[in-house]
């Protein structure tokens, strides 16, 4: 008897242990799909929080060297084809190229002095033509190819005040370049700016941004023909504008988008509480032979030593013949969020 119970035991805690190991076996961080947080083995689970692939992207790879020639180079080997992002330690640390497949959404530097993507301070009460940190100078330069980033610094500007400090990284993750513009207060008084971003592009084009709340202003000049259709402000670029035209105004969520037609440049940027009563969070301005697709940060008061740091993102995908590009496109507009 006691032989029989010994054996029916046995048998008992061996089918226990079985049944608790079968159980536990499901919260192995190794099981497919443990990264999405679902049972299966897909990554369904994208940036934009749905249940759709829309928005994921493949890790691009980091092309190197990044410096090259007279030039730094963010390129991005991504499955649909080559970004590069080009910066200059000259004309103030100006952004000189940003590409998918070779073309160039900016101004050229081969077309005049009006090229690129700069970085001013607002309010634009230094007058014209800027601050030679702003525009002209030389910054020094510190380059990290193990992190994909690129550091520009100004001198000290005696006009205004501060070091203007400009880090790029290339986002491998989102086939994107991450931008931080630092202010910093070298003199011994307290100054106030916003930060404001200057991105120049070929005439011709369409620009839009979600209107927000604070849309509209009383600062616009010249001829600026926009539509509003379902909250998003468009822009349809004239083509041998001959005159100076500039529209102030308000974004909703923080991103303005622009398209040549076949390419789609989106930047996103931190929104701003307040920007100077003379500015626009959201700025188009256009003039003979390119248009400025501009934004504003925070109007922050520095005291001497404190810097104000602003961080945005640029994007350039290719968009998909199946889009309709128009003003008033909602394609367009759902191809700019699921980007971001």
């Amino acid at each position: 008897m006691n032989n029989l119970l010994r054996i029916f035991l046995q048998v008992l805690i061996t089918t226990a242990v079985f049944a608790f190991g079968a159980c536990d076996s499901g919260t192995n961080s190794e099981r497919p799909g443990a990264g999405d947080g679902d049972a299966d083995s897909d990554s369904d689970a994208d940036s934009d929080g749905d249940s759709d692939s829309d928005s994921d992207v493949e890790e691009a790879e980091l092309i190197l060297p990044i410096e090259r020639d007279d030039a730094y180079a963010l390129e991005l080997e991504t499955t649909t084809g080559t970004l590069l992002f080009e910066c200059t330690a000259d004309n103030g640390g100006r952004i000189t190229r940003f590409e998918f497949n070779d073309v160039n959404i900016l101004v050229g530097p081969e077309d005049g002095s009006m090229f690129g993507a700069t970085f001013w301070t607002s309010p634009q009460n230094w007058g014209w033509p800027p601050p030679d940190v702003f525009d002209n100078e030389s910054y020094d330069v510190d380059v990290d190819e193990s992190t994909g980033t690129i550091v520009l610094s100004s001198s000290d500007d005696n006009s205004t005040g501060v070091q203007i400090i400009k880090t790029f990284e290339a986002n491998l993750a989102q086939n994107a370049i991450d931008i931080t513009y630092t202010l910093r207060n070298t003199g011994d008084s307290t100054v106030s700016y916003s930060p404001w971003e200057i991105s120049r592009v070929p005439e011709g084009g369409l620009t839009f941004f979600r209107q927000g709340s604070g849309g509209g202003s009383d600062n616009n000049y010249g001829t600026m023909d926009t539509q509003v259709v379902d909250g998003i402000v468009w822009y349809e670029h004239p083509l041998n504008t001959t005159s100076d035209n500039k529209l102030f105004d308000d974004s909703e969520d923080g991103w303005i988008a622009h398209t040549d037609g076949n390419l789609l440049f989106i930047k996103t940027f931190d929104q701003a509480d307040e920007v100077p009563s003379s500015e626009g969070e959201i700025e188009i301005y256009a003039t003979t032979g390119y248009v400025e697709v501009e934004q504003q940060g925070s109007y922050v008061a520095l005291a001497s030593g404190e810097e104000l740091s602003w961080n945005l993102t640029w994007r350039l995908i290719d968009i998909p013949d199946n889009i309709s590009v128009e003003a008033g496109s909602g394609d367009l507009v759902t191809l700019v969020d699921d980007a971001i």
